[in-house]
């Protein structure tokens, strides 16, 4: 059973919806909090195989790449279309997330973004 703001009270899973513009690369931004994102559900229409994630630390104004730890290039997760992909390990630390598509959609996209506390 979820609750308005996407928290499921039996697992304590949180879903966010991340939406891409038609014609955009880059999603709304989307509150995490600190909560470990473990996954991402693409939906159906989705084109993009790539997706990488931008953080702010200052309250929304400048976003980075988030990077990975060992070699500095851009953390990227390799999606598809109507699949779930589970992140692991979980991405931590992040408080105000944008998603980054590798190529424009064609039409307005959601990928929701799942969490755990």
């Amino acid at each position: 059973m979820a609750t308005s703001d996407g928290r499921d009270l039996t697992n304590n899973v949180i879903r966010k919806p991340a939406t891409i513009a038609s014609g955009g690369t880059v999603s709304n931004m989307l509150f995490i909090g600190g909560q470990m994102i473990v996954g991402v559900d693409c939906g159906s229409a989705l084109t993009s195989t790539a997706l990488t994630f931008l953080n702010s630390i200052d309250g929304g104004n400048t976003y980075r790449a988030v990077e990975n730890a060992n070699d500095g290039t851009p953390y990227t997760v390799v999606i598809e279309s109507g699949k779930y992909v589970h992140i692991s390990p979980p991405l931590v630390g992040l408080d105000k997330v944008r998603l980054s598509v590798g190529s424009a959609e064609g039409a307005a996209r959601t990928i929701n973004v799942i969490m755990v506390p």
